[in-house]
């Protein structure tokens, strides 16, 4: 994958190749199901994204690789490694029952096409630690945990552009990893997924 840097009036600034950053990790798999002249569809295995990218606000950025344990700061162009975060977070178990279940609704999801590269020995039975990564607007770096499907909480890991840790702090809420996270100073406010599937926003303030 590839991303483009934009500037605030809209110009864009140079690319930079999705990093695969220190933590040999291997990337996710991609799967592809196709009943020709009908249509087709990809998707990534399961278990197997985590990590992330973000832009550091001082001009470089963080990443870690889909399924790595550990984030690093590098530099724009030159790759280099300007930081890497005091822990690391390891690989979570996936329990047989999950694992089965998951591949049981990829392959009904796949069931309509005529072909389909998705292979069930790839599924992997753990999934990684890092569920999204944010930087927020005093350029601390907040780490997402991976969460349990039935968990009710979440929580984050916050380092300084060291990578030394600040804090680390659980919400009592199932905050969605894929939308933004901000924060300023002590108020944090994240957007929350209920039992339905309804987001809400909600603000916090650390203690």
């Amino acid at each position: 994958a590839k991303y483009r840097r934009i500037t605030q009036a809209g110009a864009v600034a140079g690319s930079l190749e999705y990093p695969e950053c220190p933590s040999g990790a291997a990337p996710p798999l991609v799967f592809r199901a196709e009943t020709p002249g009908e249509g087709a569809t990809t998707g990534s295995y399961p278990f197997t994204t985590g990590g992330g990218v973000v832009a550091d606000r001082r001009g470089h950025f963080w990443c870690a690789a889909a399924r790595g344990t550990r984030v690093a700061r590098l530099a724009y162009g030159k790759r280099d490694t300007l930081a890497r975060t005091a822990i690391e977070f390891p690989a979570l178990t996936v329990s047989a029952a999950e694992r089965e279940e998951t591949i049981r609704q990829v392959e009904t999801r796949l069931a309509k096409y005529s072909t389909s590269t998705f292979d069930r020995s790839k599924v992997p039975t753990t999934r990684s630690g890092i569920a999204a990564l944010f930087v927020d607007l005093d350029g601390r770096l907040w780490v997402a945990h991976t969460r349990a499907e039935s968990a009710t909480s979440s929580a984050f890991t916050v380092f300084d552009e060291r990578g030394a840790v600040l804090f680390r702090v659980t919400f009592p809420a199932r905050v969605n990893s894929n939308l933004p996270l901000l924060a300023r100073g002590d108020d944090v406010i994240v957007a929350a997924t209920d039992a339905d599937d309804v987001v809400s926003l909600r603000k916090y303030r650390i203690r």
